[in-house]
């Protein structure tokens, strides 16, 4: 059973190699499904639903009625426009990005709808020079079908007053609508919304904050009816936008859009627990790119995703909403206090708008429509009355900041609200249920551990493979051991199995009996076979540990070894644990089939050389010949390791190139450690097995039962006959005559 032997050790490698394969190539990948094909909206509909030209109106066919109180009567009112601003107004800049600041965040306002122009994070910047800072939000020009608009995040595109929608953004010609209140600060806004006769309906006042110390945007608005009568108010927000996130050329396109929800008040019950693990889906499907009838990719421009089926079968309730990337999130959630009994967002339906650059061609395929495409979420609240003179609330709150559930949760309000829930340490899609989520979190806390004392987060990889491996080393130890003890016995008894085959090849069952009959004899246990499955089960460790390394933040622009290499003449090797290792620099792009790159890199070929020695040793040189098709299997399984695998990770994170490195060194001397430990005790010697087979079958639990059901029957026995002498000696009948008590003297 050589040859069985040799087949067994070139597929266990394999199978876990092709494992590690498919892991990267799903990583590698980018895009996403199609959705079904849906008509294009006309030109006018299109406007109606960007930000300059939000929701139709309630009055057009087939939209729903608002949901205004019973006692209110809506009467529409002739001629509803915002008044216009007399001129151009700065309306203000929030926050800062000066390191000793104070702020974590700079808010530049738009006067389109008083949104965002812009949001920068203060101690986060684009690249190692340390010169542009991230830009998380931004207004951006996009296309939807053959119209053009402009996405601006969290404004408040319009207002509808008793079934009539007003147009928030700007005035006819694009002036400005929004003004500083009187004697307000920045950020401190207000319209107003005028009938046709220029008599004042309803006054909004807006006010933007950000506090120091934080990643969170307070919006304060509230809207005062100026009239005598109630008025039906619905009011009209945008969301977060799309935003760049940088996969470090690999792994694709990482953004998703995300809810967080309370479940159906009966479930949730008391518990404020706000829960996000249910709707997780990746930017291009939420694109949806599909062929339109001409022939032209196209996507949807409107499509509503809350509520949706699951959430309106559930009845779940929406607290917040949220897109994220890479290593960044922004999220939109009602602005309330850390200790309120109600978290919920008062909104009606979430749809989210998607166009693409206006740079894009219209003649561009899928993948070029989702490079370029923009996404924006927008928000309907449900309609509320507002008596004469009374004024009704639109509070929200935006959270514009890093991945990190530590620096999420040092926000009280942000904690409430489970934002933490942001935070995903998973690939998506087929990997996403092995990275178990809390075991990623205690690797990740492991790791800031070791961090603190190390401070270097190179070496904490480095000791942290090392900790899960020292950990791990008892189930690998007993699964390898099962495993060669397995295929030495069945190389031991090959000729035997062979003299069996010959013996009753014309009688299958007969054959399986001898053959089950062998194998008891030689004392192996079919369970030998399932040696190999405790190193599966550790899959899912090992992968929550990859998806924990590329996804945290903590890891970006990070030099390793204590920037040792940089301060050799500037070296960039390593400059960045999430960028490829950059050892040379191209000073430009190569594309190929698999990879693109723009500088030769180390450790992947570092990681070719070990796993070269590592399949090397794994698959000794055997006495056995070979068949073709184990040659060609053997020939595969080099490639595999040698040149596959170091390929589609060329681009990776120097990170996770780092942790494979270190696992694999770890991986081929913990091999040998075992292998010399089998050795020296002689757990591969065939002679040995079956005489240790044979002593467990006489010492084993049913050899014990007959050896103490064999003392109790001797003990028996022994006891009867006792009891014949003892009879055999007593008289058979006592002596009446005896007295039963002797006097006295």
């Amino acid at each position: 059973m050589a040859k069985q032997k040799s087949t067994l050790r070139l597929i266990v490698p394999l199978v876990i190699l092709l494992a590690g394969v498919g892991v990267a190539i799903l990583v590698a990948q980018t895009g996403g499904k199609p959705r079904s094909s849906q008509p294009q909206p006309t030109p006018d509909a299109v406007a109606d639903q960007t930000t300059q030209a939000q929701p139709r109106p309630a009055e057009q066919p087939g939209e729903k009625p608002a949901p205004v109180e019973p006692e209110t009567r809506v009467v529409p009112i002739e001629g509803l426009h915002a008044r216009v601003a007399p001129g151009p107004v700065d309306l203000g800049t929030l926050g800062s990005v000066q390191q000793d600041s104070g702020y974590e965040v700079r808010a530049v306002i738009s006067p389109l709808g008083a949104g965002l122009e812009s949001l920068e994070l203060t101690g986060h910047f684009e690249d190692l020079d340390r010169l542009q800072h991230v830009m998380l939000q931004k207004t951006q020009p996009l296309r939807l079908g053959q119209a053009e608009a402009t996405a601006v995040p969290f404004a408040l595109t319009a207002l509808v007053v008793n079934g009539t929608r007003v147009d928030l953004t700007s005035g006819p010609a694009g002036e400005p609508v929004w003004t500083r209140r009187a004697g307000g600060g920045p950020g401190e806004l207000e319209a107003t919304i005028l009938d046709a006769e220029g008599r004042e309906i309803v006054r909004i006042e807006r006010t933007l904050r950000v506090q120091p110390r934080s990643h969170m945007v307070e919006i304060v608005q509230r809207a005062v009816n100026l009239t005598g009568e109630p008025l039906s108010i619905r009011w009209v927000h945008t969301g977060p936008v799309s935003f760049e996130s940088s996969g470090g050329g690999y792994g694709g396109d990482k953004r998703r859009l995300r809810f967080g929800y309370w479940l159906n008040p009966k479930a949730q019950a008391n518990d404020p627990a706000v829960l996000s693990y249910e709707f997780t889906e990746p930017l291009p499907s939420v694109v949806g790119v599909h062929r339109a009838p001409n022939g032209l990719y196209t996507a949807t421009v409107s499509e509503e995703v809350w509520p949706n089926p699951v959430s309106t079968k559930r009845g779940l309730r929406l607290v917040w909403m949220g897109i994220t990337g890479r290593y960044f999130g922004v999220a939109l959630h009602p602005l309330v206090d850390a200790s309120t009994t109600d978290k919920t967002l008062n909104a009606e339906r979430v749809l989210r708008i998607a166009g693409v650059d206006p740079a894009t061609p219209i003649n561009a395929d899928r993948n070029d429509i989702l490079k370029g495409a923009v996404v924006l979420g927008l928000l309907e609240s449900r309609a509320v009355s507002v008596p004469a003179g009374g004024s009704a609330s639109f509070d929200l709150g935006a959270y514009a900041g890093p991945l990190s559930r530590s620096a999420i949760n040092e926000e009280p309000m942000a904690k409430s609200l489970g934002l933490d829930g942001l935070v995903l340490y998973n690939f998506g899609g087929m990997c996403a249920w092995c990275t178990f989520q809390p075991l990623a979190r205690l690797l990740l806390a492991v790791l800031r551990s070791v961090d603190s004392f190390t401070g270097d987060w190179g070496i904490s990889i480095i000791i942290l493979v090392i900790i899960v491996r020292t950990i791990l080393h008892p189930v690998n130890r007993w699964s390898q051991i099962r495993v060669q003890r397995f295929g030495a016995q069945m190389q031991g008894i090959a000729p035997k199995m062979q003299k069996i085959k010959e013996k009753f090849k014309d009688d299958p069952k007969r054959q399986q009996q001898e053959t089950t009959k062998l194998w008891k004899e030689e004392g192996i246990n079919p369970a030998g076979m399932l040696g190999c499955l405790p190193m599966f089960l550790q899959s899912p460790i090992w992968i929550a540990l990859y998806a924990t390394l590329y996804f945290a933040v903590e890891l970006r622009h990070q030099p390793a070894f204590y920037g040792v290499f940089q301060k050799i003449n500037g070296w960039p090797f390593l400059a960045d644990l999430s960028q490829s290792d950059n050892a040379i620099p191209l000073g430009h792009t190569v594309n190929l089939w698999l990879v693109s790159f723009s500088a030769i890199n180390l450790l992947p070929i570092l990681l070719g050389l070990v796993f070269y020695f590592h399949q090397k040793y794994l698959t000794p040189p055997t006495t056995a010949t070979l068949t073709p098709e184990q040659e060609s299997t053997q020939k595969m399984v080099k490639i595999m390791t040698v040149v596959m695998f170091p390929v589609l990770m060329y681009a990776a994170p120097s990170g996770l190139s780092l942790y494979f490195i270190t696992n694999s060194v770890l991986a081929i001397g913990e091999n040998k450690w075992i292998r010399h430990h089998m050795n020296k005790h002689g757990l591969l010697d065939p002679d040995k097995i079956r005489e240790q087979a044979r002593a467990r079958r006489q010492g084993g639990f049913l050899a014990r039962l007959q050896q103490l059901a064999q003392q109790q029957q001797a003990g028996q026995q022994a006891s009867n006959r006792m009891m014949r002498r003892v009879k055999n000696v007593a008289p058979d009948k006592p002596d009446r005559g005896e007295p039963k008590f002797k006097k006295r003297k």
